[in-house]
Order: structure tokens, then sequence, then C-alpha cells
């Protein structure tokens, strides 16, 4: 779910805007808004404590700002544009993830990478917000179980 509404900002996690003025969300909108980086600080929180036997997880580092400067030598080395934030291995099967926040924007590039792993044969996705994210590992296998606790609809 986006925020919508004139002035939303990234970083205003406690409140939406509507017709109304200012009003508080819930816990789970809240969750939505997180910043990218801690989402996927999560996602990997997760991963360690509910990842299924034998998945193996990494974070592909290369869209620093420390990695941006060095654009050329990368390239050199292999280094991909648009490269998704999660990358997941598990009976022998890929899994990739772009995480963004209930706001955030694909880029081309990871727009034109994710196509690429998808016609590889990976399962690659773009998600909006924790939940999203959470749900889209569990219905994978990934992770075990449920976020939150909740049951699994039968």
């Amino acid at each position: 779910m986006r925020p919508e509404g004139p002035g939303h900002r990234v970083g205003s996690p406690l409140v939406r805007y509507s017709k109304g003025g200012l009003t508080p969300v819930t816990p789970r909108e809240a969750a939505c808004r997180l910043a990218e980086d801690a989402i996927q600080k999560a996602i990997f929180a997760h991963l360690r404590i509910r990842g299924a036997a034998g998945v193996f997880a990494f974070h592909p580092r290369n869209g620093s700002r420390d990695q941006r400067s060095l654009a050329g030598i990368n390239s050199g080395l292999g280094v991909v544009s648009g490269v998704p934030d999660v990358v997941v291995i598990r009976g022998g099967r890929c899994y990739a993830l772009e995480l963004k926040t209930a706001t955030g924007r694909v880029s081309p590039a990871q727009e034109r990478v994710i196509d690429q792993m998808r016609a590889a044969g990976c399962d690659a996705d773009v998600v909006f917000g924790l939940d999203s994210a959470l749900k889209w590992l569990e219905q994978r296998g990934i992770l075990r179980g449920v976020a939150g606790g909740a049951k699994p609809a039968s």
C-alpha cells in the first residue's frame, strides 16, 4: 500500500496526510514506510531467525557511494548496476528481491536486471515495504512460519 496525499515525505512514518489534516498511521502502515536500509536489515534478521534449511542469502554490495566512484573499475570486474538488494539460493533455485519503501521507485537499471534474471530462470521481483517482502519470502518457503505469528490462511 502506497501512502497518498500532498506533501507526503519519507521519514514521516507516524502520520498520514488526509483531507482532515494529519492522522496517525497504523503500525503496519508505519512499517511500510521504513527506509530501504532498515527494511533490508529486518529482512536479514528474519532470514537469520526464520530462514528455511539450506538457505544462502546475501546482499550484493554494489550501490554505495564508494562503489559508484569506482564505476569504471567495477564494470571490468563484472559489477552490474541494478542488481536486487537480496539474493537467495535454496535447493538449486535463485531468488532475487528488490526492496522499496512504500513510495520507492524502481530505476530503469533495476527493471532491466530483474527482467534479465527472470529470463535466466531466477524468481525475481520488486516489493514495496517490509510486510510485502516477508510475505514474498514466506510464500516461496524461504522463511519458516508467518511474520507476527498469524496462522497461514487455509
